[in-house]
């Protein structure tokens, strides 16, 4: 919720409450990834994602994830 509320610091903080957790969450890894291209930390985002990928390479939502990644470094974003 604090993501789509654009509280980025809050939601930053909290995903990474969680991963400290379970690192494996894979929720928290893509929330994480997703907060991080919304504040433009293009790099941090694409490595959450990867993280999410190397957990389970069928996870729709990272690979989303990169392609948006990929889709604001392609627009200079």
């Amino acid at each position: 919720a604090l993501l789509f509320q654009g509280e980025y610091a809050d939601a930053v903080a909290a995903f990474a409450g969680c991963l400290d957790l379970q690192p494996d969450h894979l929720g928290a890894r893509n929330g994480l990834g997703a907060t991080l291209t919304e504040l433009g930390r293009l790099d941090a985002a694409e490595e959450q994602f990867n993280e999410a990928l190397a957990i389970d390479p069928r996870d729709g939502a990272a690979r989303d994830g990169l392609a948006e990644v990929e889709r604001r470094r392609a627009a200079g974003r």
